[in-house]
């Protein structure tokens, strides 16, 4: 098993002068390669131990996040299609918008990207949006298949 920090604090006493070991042995003690005990070396020369433990992205947005431009977009957009079902607004949407070479600048402008179909059922959920009635229930006062 992998122990980063053993690794990294051998390999910053190494670069101190306060061990000798090799960054091979360093490697067999700690399970790592040596190729990446000459990396946390090389990283420990531009930085602290606690900042190369943290993730790089940590408290960042990720790429594929909605902005909030995105958001009032398609909801200005939806607002076209008062009952439309979620498959059938994804692909307008998709087909209409973003694909359409017309509405390049519009896409650009809001950040407008492809979308899965649990990102607009989520839309659904959390605007209230109405989808149409998929079948309409029967009465329940009659079996469905009496006897005979």
């Amino acid at each position: 098993m992998h122990n980063k920090v053993y690794a990294l604090k051998l390999v910053q006493d190494k670069l101190n002068g306060d061990n000798n070991y090799s960054y091979s042995q360093i490697a067999s003690l700690t399970g790592y390669t040596k190729k990446q005990i000459y990396r946390f070396s090389k990283q420990l020369k531009e930085k602290d131990i606690n900042s190369i433990l943290v993730h790089g992205l940590t408290n960042k947005p990720s790429n594929n996040s909605v902005s909030p431009k995105e958001i009032e977009f398609i909801k200005n957009f939806k607002n076209q299609y008062p009952i439309i079902s979620i498959q059938q607004f994804m692909d307008i949407y998709h087909e209409d918008i973003v694909f359409n070479t017309k509405m390049r600048k519009i896409v650009k402008d809001n950040n407008l990207k492809i979308r899965s179909y649990s990102f607009f059922e989520s839309l659904y959920e959390r605007f209230n949006w109405v989808k149409p009635i998929k079948h309409k229930s029967f009465n329940k006062d009659y079996d469905k298949h009496p006897l005979r």
